[in-house]
């Protein structure tokens, strides 16, 4: 026979509730048999929006079972965490695969699309979405032109000296042929790279007004400083047939102006609209995961360059490769780091010190080799003079996708 006590006792105590509720001004007569009563179970509140079978189970003295997760959901959400860093694994992976895949030569023209689509939208998403009073702030605000002033002459001024006094070392301790010193302390004049630091400061929660005005900024200096650093190192080395040509001033800020200010200038225009402006904020996530995507394309594209067999870099060594690749990593981290540990001390914020690490360590293959291949176009040489570039683009990148997690979470912690 069917025991009902668990039942009874669990009505028992509802009534007593009820009654109790009214406060001690009403009589209550079965307070004694009350007070004696044991649940075999906990009391439970009851939803009406409860499934039957579990109300019924709970009834029986049973617990409600927990809500199982959906097949997957666990490496779904890991993905979704991770999507950055596992899109590079599996960008470096299909380039090392099928490197005409999504080279330059290949029919799917991933170098146009890139440079005159891709490009343009990270810039116009990270204009949808930003402030016109925090891109104004940055860039008039007097403290902010104090630290665009350090950004840039530590970029473009402090590394080339480095580098330069780091040549000796280049020569005597990693025996590196002339021409791929060379390329070192042209990559060194560099400005930074007008999208990925700032997509990068962007998805790490850093200041993107800071990296979107140096961006511009640095490129717009590099077009008539990095000529003189060129000029200068060149007179250093003793190679012959350098091949240098007079470079285009007005061509590069052609370039610059569509792939950069004009997109910027067109967001700004459609964020003026109260419900693109809506859109943009609440698709924000959305707008940052597109960037991503355009990124993971920049780096297999630049990855699947590199692993082609004609390529200049195909060509090199693989001990020269394991070289550079350790050089330009390593002075990257390095630049990354000083500034992540100087910047604080001198009182900015981590928002801004892991803009300003971004800006001060990247540097530009977008600018920099159509530059170099316009000044140094007839030279031999010219594939050793681009191969530092030609590696450290992609490495920066992957680099910068697999520290933003914990800068995000640094920032966080402000």
């Amino acid at each position: 026979m069917r025991s009902y006590k668990p039942l009874s006792a669990l009505i028992l105590t509802l009534l007593t509730t009820s009654v109790a509720s009214f406060g001690p001004t009403l009589p209550s007569p079965l307070s004694p048999q009350f007070s004696t009563l044991k649940l075999r179970k906990p009391l439970v509140v009851f939803s009406t929006k409860a499934k039957p079978a579990t109300a019924l189970a709970v009834l029986r003295g049973g617990a409600v079972p927990p809500a199982k997760p959906a097949p997957g959901s666990k490496i779904a959400a890991f993905a979704s965490r991770n999507f950055f860093v596992l899109g590079l694994l599996t960008s470096l992976t299909v380039a090392y695969i099928c490197p005409t895949f999504f080279n330059n030569a290949s029919p799917l023209n991933p170098s146009v699309v890139l440079s005159y689509f891709g490009v343009p939208l990270i810039f116009l998403l990270s204009s949808l979405t930003l402030p016109s009073s925090a891109l104004s702030k940055s860039l008039l605000n007097p403290s902010a032109l104090k630290l665009n002033a350090l950004i840039q002459t530590t970029s473009l001024l402090l590394i080339p000296l480095f580098t330069l006094f780091l040549t000796p070392v280049f020569k005597n301790v990693f025996n590196l042929p002339q021409p791929v010193i060379l390329g070192l302390q042209l990559l060194s004049s560099l400005p930074t790279t007008v999208n990925m630091c700032i997509a990068l400061t962007s998805a790490a929660g850093g200041d993107t007004p800071l990296s979107i005005t140096n961006a511009v900024i640095g490129n717009l200096l590099g077009v008539l400083i990095t000529p003189l650093w060129f000029s200068y190192f060149s007179s250093l080395s003793n190679i012959n047939n350098l091949g240098m040509a007079n470079v285009s001033v007005l061509k590069t800020l052609k370039s610059l102006s569509k792939k950069v200010l004009l997109p910027m200038f067109v967001g700004q225009m459609l964020r003026q609209n109260p419900p693109i402006k809506s859109l943009a904020d609440r698709r924000s996530k959305e707008g940052k995961r597109i960037q991503e995507c355009i990124l993971l394309s920049i780096v297999l594209n630049s990855f699947s360059n590199a692993f082609t067999p004609s390529s200049t870099a195909a060509n090199l060594s693989l001990n020269l490769i394991a070289k550079l690749m350790f050089i330009t990593s390593t002075l990257h981290l390095l630049y990354f780091s000083l500034t992540m540990y100087l910047f604080p001390k001198l009182n900015y914020s981590r928002s801004s010190t892991v803009a300003s690490s971004f800006v001060i360590s990247h540097k530009t293959l977008a600018f920099g080799l159509p530059l170099i291949k316009t000044v140094f176009g007839s030279s031999s040489d010219l594939g050793y003079f681009i191969a530092p570039i030609m590696i450290v683009h992609p490495l920066q990148l992957f680099l910068g996708g697999f520290l933003k997690g914990r800068l995000k979470k640094w920032i966080d912690e402000e």
